[in-house]
């Protein structure tokens, strides 16, 4: 009994892999290194369906770092503005309660007065 046990487990462990996914294994692993994958959707045989499989996710996993990559950097300029004056106005806010005098940023201030502490 113990050893059947023992055989059902070992046979629910082992993986499942068919023989284009033993062929194609090291394609596929490869594939989701950036570029890789899109090369090898282009250049190698297409009869292994698990190798083009994993090429095409990865193609379009790449494609999307890609597209947010270039938005972060079209959005940087943007962002550097706004810290700069974001920046600027806190400078002013801590001139002016040094000075002793109140600094009411017009935005800011709604905002502020709704706060409870």
């Amino acid at each position: 009994m113990a050893e059947e046990k023992k055989e059902v487990k070992e046979k629910k462990a082992a993986p499942v892999i068919d023989e284009k996914a033993k062929e194609g294994r090291v394609l596929a692993a490869l594939s989701y290194i950036w570029v890789i994958g899109l090369i090898i959707l282009l250049f190698t045989k297409r009869n292994n369906d698990y190798v083009v499989f994993h090429a095409k996710q990865a193609t379009v996993l790449g494609l999307g770092a890609l597209i947010a990559l270039h938005l972060f950097f079209a959005a940087w300029p943007i962002l550097t503005i706004i810290t700069v004056i974001l920046g600027a106005v806190s400078l002013a806010g801590l001139v002016m309660a040094a000075l002793g005098k109140r600094f009411e940023i017009p935005a800011v201030k709604e905002i502020a007065s709704k706060m409870t502490i």
